[in-house]
């Protein structure tokens, strides 16, 4: 089974929880908690519906795991960095050449647009 995992910020302290599809209990020391706990704390006013963001299937060039609404900076072999990317699809990054004929070689996430989204104005 193929593990499906949504996260959202905590209203509280600002920390991120990530509801996944395989566990059934919740791990304070991973952030990690079952799904049905994922949408009752939303339901609840625990997480903000506003920050809630899939998982993308894919993970930046540290292993970290890329999720709707990160902010990822993209890198070129030509250039040191080039541009930075609102992720609402993975299309969004999968396509995103902005320069004729150039694609990037890697990404980094480098904050998402709850925390950051100063990182969006450039």
């Amino acid at each position: 089974m193929k593990e499906r995992k949504i996260r959202a910020r905590a209203n509280l302290d600002g920390r991120w929880w990530c509801g996944s599809s395989l566990i059934d209990y919740v791990d304070y020391s991973l952030n990690k908690i079952s799904m049905s706990t994922f949408w009752r704390w939303v339901a609840n006013g625990v997480l903000d519906p506003e920050s809630i963001g899939d998982y993308l299937g894919r993970s930046d060039k540290n292993g970290v795991d890329i999720y709707e609404k990160d902010i990822v900076r993209l890198y070129y072999e030509d250039d040191d960095v080039s541009c930075t990317v609102n992720v609402t699809t993975v299309e969004d990054v999968a396509s995103y050449t902005p320069r004729e004929g150039t694609a990037y070689i890697s990404m980094e996430i480098i904050g998402n647009v709850c925390d950051s989204p100063e990182l969006l104005v450039a």
